[in-house]
């Protein structure tokens, strides 16, 4: 788990970067009808309806306002839509639970019979597995890359895509088989919340690595 989703959050972090970094003085305010299109998708969100401050949904950094904001002439849609933004949300939350219960694997869980999975730390887990298995790690590197590169939602940037954010058609074990609109609706807010929790806690795991007693509640064996 640990491995994956730390390759996971590095591949997705340049490509977050590449995607958000232009330069040039030339800027220009984005067509009205664009940007209220952005607010009004707000309101539909899952979620939005639930965490709300003063009777909005609770925005503190004005990120569903990224819309408004001035772009360059020659790239009108630098800024992104919500549809984006949720799907990036979603994504991160995802990898985040992931990432939290690979923690607690390699800490406290019988590894694998090998070397390669003999690290305890789960900070040190992926430069131990890579460096004695350059094999393997190209592997998970490659895995994930066609993946992302499956499922690139480059589309919805501006707002576009046959999909709503971050439903992939990957269900397996055929959970939201049979279920109604309003017990979707109820899955979907559970899965928002609890990576948003989760992207709380991956945080607050690694700043008790680095700084240790920084994070309440986390023990020094993790």
């Amino acid at each position: 788990f640990f491995l994956i989703t730390s390759v996971a959050v590095a591949m997705l972090t340049l490509f977050s970067v590449s995607a958000l970094a232009f330069a040039g003085p030339a800027l220009r305010a984005p067509a009205a009808g664009r940007a209220s299109a952005r607010m009004a998708a707000l309101d539909d969100l899952p979620g939005a309806s639930t965490e709300l401050f003063g009777g909005k949904p609770w925005d503190p950094m004005g990120l569903a306002k990224l819309g408004e904001l001035p772009t360059q002439e020659d790239r009108p849609n630098a800024n992104p839509n919500l549809k984006w933004l949720r799907e990036s949300e979603l994504k991160h939350g995802r990898i985040c639970m992931l990432a939290f219960v690979g923690v607690l694997v390699q800490t406290f869980t019988p590894h694998l019979p090998a070397p390669a999975f003999a690290e305890q730390d789960w900070f040190n887990a992926l430069g131990s597995f890579s460096s004695q298995n350059p094999a393997g790690f190209a592997q998970i590197f490659l895995a994930i890359g066609v993946i992302e590169g499956l499922t690139y939602p480059h589309e919805m940037w501006e707002g576009g895509g046959s999909r709503e954010p971050g439903n992939l058609g990957f269900d397996p074990l055929g959970l939201s088989k049979g279920m109604t609109k309003e017990q979707y609706g109820v899955m979907q807010l559970k899965e928002l919340k609890n990576g948003r929790a989760a992207m709380v806690a991956w945080t607050a795991l690694v700043a008790s690595h680095f700084v240790p007693g920084s994070a309440p509640g986390i023990p020094p064996a993790i």
